[in-house]
């Protein structure tokens, strides 16, 4: 925001100077209130004695009496008028003066004491002498002025003056800036006019041309209209002879019709003859038809079920011929089966043979290195 810079940073008042000056404001701003409304608040005394008080009322009858005997006692005529008791005169004005001073101040005194009447009086919203809330204006702008003032440091006011020399530069830029936009529109405004002036002139040009052309266009067009009516007439009249012509035709063709319908008619008479007999030798055939397809029908419905029940047999067939099958695998594994348990017996039975004997040979091949032993040490025994 541009105006943001113009605002203090800080919102409340924390030295105490600043905050007693802004107390006395505040203080005489709402003394200023009660003072201007006292009046009204004097006159209507029954109606705000249970809220004032008996001291306050007692002050405000106190208060009216004396303002009376000084309305009465020192009229501005007679303060103006020279005469010899004009000096004591004004000495007891001031003195009076004074006392309606100190009768105030204790007033307004007694209303700092009571808040809950001065709440009730300022909320009356009596409407007051114009000078009087023009008074109360200023004051409460006196007051604003004031805060911002003490919220406002040293530096914020050289940083605010700053800105707003840089807002009047730029003002005065932008006003220049102005002048010369406004110079050069008013240039571009005398082209303009210059411009629609020449148009101007070239549109009344063209109007007068356009209306000569009218002119010549209307002169075509009536010499036209003036040919194509005498062409007009002139077909008209060729177009009665051919009707005539037309005419005296279709008198000849509908002679011609009846005619060709007659004979149309006998010809009619001969074809339905032949259509009737031609039928009738249809109907007759188709009757036949219908009894040779009746019979063949039947011996085809026979030809059905004989093939049905071939069809139940070739199922029949086809499971029989299945477990068949079934029972020749079932038979084929078995033999396969007894075959190779045959051929693994035949092959332990060789290998159980070919294992004794050589054990066997074994055996022997021992005995007899044993015995060769036992002879080389009885022949070393012997020696």
């Amino acid at each position: 925001d541009p105006c943001r810079i113009l605002e203090p940073n800080k919102k409340n008042l924390h030295m105490l100077e600043s905050q007693r000056i802004m107390a006395v404001l505040e203080d005489t701003i709402l003394r200023l209130e009660l003072a201007t409304i006292l009046g009204h608040v004097m006159r209507e005394r029954e109606r705000f004695g249970v809220v004032l008080g008996t001291d306050l009322v007692e002050l405000l009858d106190y208060h009216a009496s004396r303002m009376e005997r000084y309305e009465v006692k020192f009229s501005p005529p007679l303060l103006n008028q020279p005469t010899p008791r004009w000096h004591k005169l004004k000495q007891d004005t001031i003195i009076s003066e004074q006392g309606l001073k100190f009768s105030l101040m204790d007033i307004l005194r007694h209303f700092k004491k009571n808040p809950k009447a001065v709440e009730v009086i300022l909320g009356s919203k009596h409407k007051t002498d114009p000078v009087h809330q023009e008074l109360l204006q200023f004051m409460t702008q006196l007051s604003m002025v004031m805060k911002e003032r003490l919220l406002t440091t040293p530096t914020e006011e050289f940083d605010r003056k700053g800105y707003i020399v840089d807002i009047l530069t730029r003002e005065r830029k932008t006003n220049a800036a102005k002048g010369r936009l406004q110079a050069r529109c008013r240039e571009a405004v005398r082209d303009k006019e210059h411009e629609v002036s020449k148009r101007n002139t070239i549109i009344a040009q063209l109007k007068s041309e356009l209306s000569m052309i009218n002119n010549v266009t209307h002169e075509a067009q009536r010499k036209t209209l003036s040919d194509a009516a005498k062409q007009c007439s002139t077909e008209i009249k060729t177009s009665e002879n051919k009707k005539m012509t037309i005419r005296e035709d279709m008198i000849t063709k509908r002679k011609h019709v009846r005619d060709r319908r007659r004979e149309h008619r006998e010809e009619e008479t001969v074809l339905r003859k032949r259509a009737f007999k031609i039928g009738t030798e249809v109907y007759n055939w188709i009757q036949k038809y219908d009894a040779d397809m009746g019979a063949k029908q039947a011996i085809a419905k026979l030809y059905e079920e004989e093939k049905q029940d071939l069809r139940e047999m070739e199922q029949e067939f086809q499971n029989m011929e299945a477990k068949y099958n079934a029972i020749l695998e079932e038979r084929r594994l078995a033999a396969e089966a007894e075959k190779k348990r045959q051929q693994e017996l035949v092959q332990r039975n060789y290998a159980a043979v070919r294992i004794q004997a050589v054990w066997r040979g074994f055996r022997v091949r021992k005995a007899l290195k044993g015995g060769k032993k036992g002879a080389k040490k009885a022949k070393k025994g012997k020696k």
